[in-house]
């Protein structure tokens, strides 16, 4: 069974002997890359900005929200993610702003940052990027509640982490690194 397994996987090779495979849709890469060229320059990017913003809007669940994928169930850093990406052009439907006010209670900076640290808890290389994000977008004006990261500890190899304690997840480096590089050139 084995032999015809890895039988059957070969055939699945190219020519040149790899597997291509497709990633399912994501609201979470969306958001983030048209957020990114919106940032960039909105204006040479706007038709990229536009087709990513109409699907997020389409494949937005009708309670307002978001899911990882298409097939995801909806969570807070999709959602959030997504509305602050369409906040940022005035275009967050009201319906997005709701789920989220139905959240964290109301949508007030406070809220919000209390509810993002409290759904990561200490993991803060996923809710630190997030919120900046949300001060970029303009969702959240408080950057200085915003909690910092040691950036400098970015440079460290990842199994020093643990003696550090800091709950790092290896691809969440890049997102820390590039907020700290445009919070650099903003200054």
């Amino acid at each position: 069974m084995v032999h015809a397994l890895s039988q059957d996987l070969k055939q699945w090779r190219t020519p040149g002997g790899i597997w291509r495979g497709k990633l399912s849709s994501s609201a979470i890469s969306t958001s983030v890359s048209i957020f990114a060229l919106y940032i960039i320059d909105k204006e040479k990017y706007a038709p990229y900005i536009q087709k990513g913003s109409q699907w997020l809007i389409a494949n937005m669940t009708v309670e307002g929200s978001w899911g990882d994928t298409t097939e995801s169930p909806s969570n807070l850093t999709a959602t959030l993610l997504s509305y602050a990406s369409l906040y940022a052009q005035k275009a967050a439907p009201d319906k997005a702003k709701e789920y989220l006010s139905a959240k964290f209670g109301e949508n007030t900076d406070e809220h919000i940052i209390k509810g993002v640290l409290a759904y990561y808890g200490k993991d803060l290389t996923f809710s630190a990027p997030i919120l900046v994000m949300c001060a970029l977008a303009g969702v959240i004006s408080s950057w200085d509640k915003i909690p910092r990261l040691p950036f400098e500890l970015s440079v460290l190899p990842q199994r020093f982490f643990r003696f550090l304690n800091l709950p790092v997840v290896s691809y969440a480096i890049p997102a820390l690194i590039a907020v700290r590089i445009y919070g650099i050139k903003r200054k």
